[in-house]
């Protein structure tokens, strides 16, 4: 038997280290998609130039 056939195999360490990446990776998507999700979805409304203006002398008052 040779020196390398009697050394373990790093594969499982390997798998077991992505597999744990791969969790973390999506719970961090699932964590920012909640703050996404609640971004409005819409364009502001068209505010009209009479409308602003009169919005700014009720404030002024």
């Amino acid at each position: 038997m040779t020196a390398l056939a009697r050394q373990p195999s790093a594969t499982p360490l390997l798998a077991d280290a992505f597999a744990s990446t791969f969790w973390i990776a999506v719970g961090l998507v699932a964590v920012a998609l909640v703050p996404a999700l609640l971004l409005p979805r819409g364009r502001p409304k068209e505010v009209s130039e009479e409308s602003a203006h009169s919005e700014r002398e009720s404030k002024a008052a």
